[in-house]
């Protein structure tokens, strides 16, 4: 039985919210949430259409980017960035992320990824992240289409910034598979 996810096509002039993001996130996780071997997750996922649907929510991170002093903008940046390391850092059949991401929404991305850190128009929360994305996976900062410049502005970073961060209550809630990504890091630090 096909399991629906939902519409997640962008329709251009009509750009998702970040909690709409969040929804079709949780969506796709719990698609993929159950116990099974390597080929029927991926069997379950492929059936679901979940690579497409991930294509389709970094698609829609990447269109909230425009406004670089914007907070919407730099939470969607903070989910997009964690979806690209997320494909690289974990087995695709536990993510259902084995399509490419698409061109100008990854090309975006690292733009505006490249842009904050260069003006500093981020905050210590972005720092952390990337210290740790790097620290645990450095290849998608690395390879192109990744710029030149992003590894050396990650290195800035205190790699260990991450375990002796504050973190709020509900820090991570409703911010789709980068929020439990790191809620489960905390549970486990």
């Amino acid at each position: 039985m096909r399991r629906s996810l939902g519409n997640t096509e962008h329709h251009p002039g009509a750009a998702m919210t970040l909690d709409e993001l969040a929804a079709q996130e949780a969506e796709i996780q719990r698609t993929l949430a159950g116990p099974g071997l390597a080929e029927e997750l991926r069997s379950r996922a492929q059936r679901a259409d979940v690579p497409r649907h991930w294509v389709e929510v970094h698609r829609g991170y990447a269109a909230l980017l425009e406004d670089e002093n914007s907070l919407v903008s730099l939470e969607a940046l903070k989910r997009a960035v964690f979806l690209v390391w997320f494909k690289w850092a974990e087995p695709n059949f536990l993510t259902g992320m084995w399509a490419e991401w698409d061109g100008g929404a990854l090309e975006r991305t690292w733009m505006a990824l490249v842009a904050r850190l260069e003006s500093g128009n981020t905050d210590p929360e972005l720092h952390w992240m990337m210290a740790y994305y790097n620290g645990v996976c450095p290849l998608p900062f690395e390879q192109p289409p990744a710029p030149p410049s992003l590894p050396e502005l990650i290195r800035r970073f205190d790699p260990g910034a991450w375990a002796r961060a504050r973190w709020a209550p509900g820090q991570f809630e409703n911010r789709g598979r980068l929020g439990s990504y790191w809620a489960s890091v905390r549970r486990v630090a």
